[in-house]
Order: C-alpha cells, then structure tokens, then sequence
C-alpha cells in the first residue's frame, strides 16, 4: 500500500520548472525515491530540426496509472468491494443449508439479497393481485 500512494497523488508540477522564457523544462534533480516511482517510463529522443541546423533533445515521461493507483488504494482501505457471485443450488438444499450459506456470505451481499427478495416478493404479489407482506 505505501507504493500505491506516490502513484496516487503524483503532479506533474513536480518533474518540470518553468524556463526564464515561460517554457516548461524537466527537472528530475528534486524528485525524492517516492516521486520517481511514479515515473513508469524516460524517453530521450535526439533529432535534427527542420532545417538541419543542431540538434534537439526531447524528453518524454510517462506517468505511472494514476486512476488504476486510486482505485487499487480504494479496495484496500476498504472503500469499494469487489463484486462476488454466490451460486447456491436451491432444488437440492435444505432451508437449514440454504440459511448457512446465505449467513456465511458477507454482511453487504446479506442486505442486498434480502433486497432483491423483497422486490421479487412485490412483483409476484403484484402479478397475483395480492398485497405484498413484510
């Protein structure tokens, strides 16, 4: 987790200054370890301008995947839950299986369930004409 958060909250404000003539310019000499492990990739590019008259360097970084570092930090403090399936077969289960599964699954799966129960349990009673009980 605490190589997840450099990459989470890196800036590109902090890889580049700003020239005397208002042109940004890559600076790695302040970066601490952490900041230049969001670094994913360096490229340096040399090739004659136009005109062939010098050289030119370009540099390009790469950024780590920011979005993919929030999300990860996410599930790991909790935060988003991953999606579980449960497959129960209910013809061959007895009620007291059937409550131990369901009881054994986590306590958000629980309260969706019962969700869904008592939704499936209005649309029957409306289709039959009948009120649904709680």
């Amino acid at each position: 987790m605490r190589h997840l958060l450099p990459l989470a909250t890196s800036n590109m404000f902090d890889y580049f200054r700003v020239n005397g003539d208002g042109d940004p310019v890559i600076d790695l000499s302040t970066l601490t370890r952490d900041q230049s492990g969001a670094i994913a990739k360096i490229m340096v590019e040399h090739y004659v301008d136009g005109r062939g008259e010098k050289t030119v360097k370009r540099i390009r970084l790469k950024m780590s995947d920011k979005r993919k570092a929030t999300m990860d930090l996410a599930r790991l403090l909790g935060y988003m839950v991953d999606r579980t399936e449960a497959k129960v077969d209910v013809v061959s289960t007895t009620c007291t299986e059937l409550e131990a599964k369901v009881n054994a699954l986590p306590l958000a799966t629980q309260k969706k369930l019962q969700g869904m129960m008592k939704q499936n349990a209005a649309a029957v009673a409306a289709i039959m004409g009948e009120t649904p009980t709680e």
